[in-house]
């Protein structure tokens, strides 16, 4: 029997193991090119799936586990509890589904792009976009470290990217969801570190109608060089350093500005070394002529007054008017106060 997890079910599988496209294996098996199954699982196998994928599993409104599955046929689906049954008729490019090789049976997990593409075509599309930041991320989410995350590294590369994702779109052109995964896909950025950085990174992107601040120059983690004292000649050193989201805009004088922002949650410090360490990085960039500096906490994260005083300083530090809406100043606070809640102060969880 073959089972295929897909939607909620698959982005925290992906997020949660190393990229299946990395394994040793992952040639023979993308070669095998599996294909969505024509049946959902019968009643013994979800009982079997959601022991197994506990962990994975979103609950509904009466607090039951729910696997979701995808099957090709409209009459493979299953009705029984625990299973939410979703269809794909259309022919989808190779690679739409990979192999996970567990349990008794057969386990399959839609590939990061599909994946993006079916949250995008069920969800908000701030959602879909705060998804598509985790799944072009290279973080891992890892309970078992201190900060719940580990970074992807030594074979283990990012799922996907906005390059991929893009690809995948114009090769399912007409596929239900593809224009939401469009517009999704225009606030995603790929190199997020964790999820509360990329929840920034979007709503910095998205426009001020969806609660978010315009800025079209958005990016994770961007490399800047930055002066970090004399050697021991006297002669100038520089280092790189790679604030969580850059913004890049123009001011009205079209004076190029840059501001860089760091998320910075006390559980991750690991101790007093750590925490001296990001000060003299936050003192570094801040000595930069070419940046301003921001470090976000919790606070900015949990409470909506923080977060809006600390984002009209990143309006100020890039040069930037107040938006407009029918030609008369707004601060569309209906709007942001939505997108604070839905991507920064209950973000879904990943």
């Amino acid at each position: 029997m073959e089972v295929c997890i897909s939607h909620w079910t698959a982005v925290r599988w992906l997020l949660r193991n190393p990229n299946v496209r990395d394994r040793p294996d992952a040639t023979a098996a993308s070669a095998a090119s599996p294909s969505v199954p024509e049946v959902a699982p019968g009643f013994e196998e979800t009982r079997e799936l959601l022991d197994a994928l506990a962990s994975y599993l979103r609950v509904d409104d009466q607090g039951e586990r729910v696997i979701d599955v995808l099957v090709s046929r409209a009459d493979g689906r299953r009705g029984h509890r625990g299973v939410t049954c979703h269809v794909c008729t259309s022919e989808l490019p190779q690679g739409s589904v990979l192999s996970m090789g567990r349990l008794g049976f057969s386990l399959l997990v839609t590939s990061p792009e599909l994946t993006f593409l079916q949250i995008a075509a069920t969800e908000d599309m701030r959602i879909a976009a705060y998804v598509g930041m985790a799944l072009c991320s290279s973080y891992r989410i890892d309970e078992f470290e201190s900060s719940g995350l580990a970074d992807r590294a030594h074979g283990d590369a990012p799922l996907t990217s906005v390059t991929q994702i893009a690809a995948y779109l114009r090769r399912v052109n007409g596929v239900h969801g593809v224009r939401a995964a469009w517009k999704a896909l225009a606030y995603v950025r790929d190199g997020a570190l964790s999820p509360p950085e990329g929840a920034i990174g979007v709503v910095a992107a998205l426009p001020y109608a969806l609660g978010g601040y315009a800025c079209r120059d958005v990016s994770m983690n961007r490399g800047i060089r930055v002066f970090a004292g004399l050697d021991a000649s006297g002669r100038r050193r520089y280092t790189m350093r790679y604030p969580d989201v850059s913004i890049v805009s123009r001011d009205a004088r079209g004076v190029r500005r840059i501001v860089g922002i760091d998320y910075d949650p006390e559980i991750t410090h690991g101790g007093e070394a750590k925490r001296a360490n990001d000060v003299e990085r936050g003192n570094q960039i801040n000595g930069s002529r070419k940046i301003t500096h921001f470090t976000f906490t919790e606070r900015q994260r949990s409470s909506y007054s923080q977060w809006i005083s600390s984002m009209e300083q990143v309006r100020i530090a890039l040069g930037r008017r107040r938006p407009r809406r029918r030609g008369v100043e707004d601060d569309f606070d209906h709007e942001r106060w939505e997108t604070w809640h839905m991507l920064l102060e209950r973000p879904p969880r990943l």
